[in-house]
């Protein structure tokens, strides 16, 4: 593919984009980059979901799975109820998080050679969380 065809096919992905998020306010294009922009991603929680604070937080990523709910089973399960504390002191409802932030560039040789770039910015992420994903 050309230098001429990626940049074609990189303003149609904009284009796209644009037409899809923009309504919303979810995508931003960057005026002084034209192939880079900011996608603003909502959080949508369902009714009843929570969080176990303090304890041991290594119990419920054990599971590579990027599905909440299957890392929820590696839950330890306890008969003794101070044990069970112990470990989960608390049960936090969650009712709304910040939106995640995607900023991203196509480089020139997308999508020919290059894949995007781009970062996930979070306020109740850690970077540890972010980089023990694969978001390609």
């Amino acid at each position: 593919m050309s230098l001429e065809e990626d940049k074609s096919s990189q303003e149609d992905e904009m284009m796209v984009m644009e037409s899809i998020l923009e309504e919303s306010g979810a995508f931003v294009r960057y005026p002084d980059l034209n192939t880079s922009g900011k996608i603003t991603v909502e959080m949508n929680l369902p009714d009843g979901f929570f969080v176990y604070t303090g304890g041991r937080a290594t119990d419920l990523t054990k599971s590579n799975s990027h599905d909440a709910a299957s890392s929820l089973d590696n839950v330890p399960q306890a008969d003794d109820q101070s044990t069970m504390e112990d470990t989960f002191p608390e049960k936090c409802h969650i009712n709304h998080l910040p939106p995640l932030i995607i900023h991203f560039t196509l480089p020139d040789n997308y999508p020919s050679t290059e894949k995007p770039l781009f970062t996930l910015a979070s306020t109740w992420l850690d970077r540890c969380s972010v980089c023990h994903n694969n978001f390609y």
